[in-house]
């Protein structure tokens, strides 16, 4: 199926029929994660009726994937600083299933050589959750620390 596209300031535009678009699974340690048109499509219109949409995913030159907002609608991310790991699970109100363990990619997914093309946009992404996540952490669990220290030490 043919979509029309336009670049506009880095983004593609395009009409909002989720129906045209397919969904995009990115494999992260052997578990396949779907990122549907309905998270990737953005609103842009200035009427805010859906008659214009982005496409929140763009093209860089870095040697890193980021990914935000796409990806992480409908899910709940879970931080276990304890085991260095990050864990993914659909709320409530998602439409998103959870993770999918599989050594092949789900079916009606982008091929492979999307993945390959794709390789610094995607390592992008997964470091730039690796910083926001150590960013969190720093603001929510050491920065409070850090600072009740100090204080205690500048009064004595």
């Amino acid at each position: 199926m043919q979509v029309k596209t336009e670049l506009s300031s880095g983004y593609y535009v395009t009409d909002c029929d989720p129906q045209k678009w397919p969904s995009v699974y990115f494999l992260v340690s052997n578990y396949w994660f779907e990122v549907t048109s309905e998270h990737y499509l953005v609103d842009a219109s200035e009427e805010r009726d859906n008659s214009k949409c982005l496409i929140s995913f763009t093209a860089n030159n870095s040697d890193y994937f980021l990914i935000g907002d796409a990806f992480f609608r409908g899910f709940y991310s879970i931080h276990d600083d304890e085991n260095d790991r990050i864990g993914f699970a659909p709320h409530s109100e998602s439409r998103k299933t959870a993770a999918v363990f599989a050594s092949k990619p789900p079916k009606n997914s982008i091929k492979l050589s999307f993945f390959v093309k794709y390789k610094k946009e995607i390592l992008i992404c997964v470091g730039s959750i690796l910083v926001i996540g150590g960013l969190s952490i720093f603001a929510t669990i050491l920065w409070p620390k850090f600072w009740k220290w100090y204080k205690g030490k500048g009064a004595v």
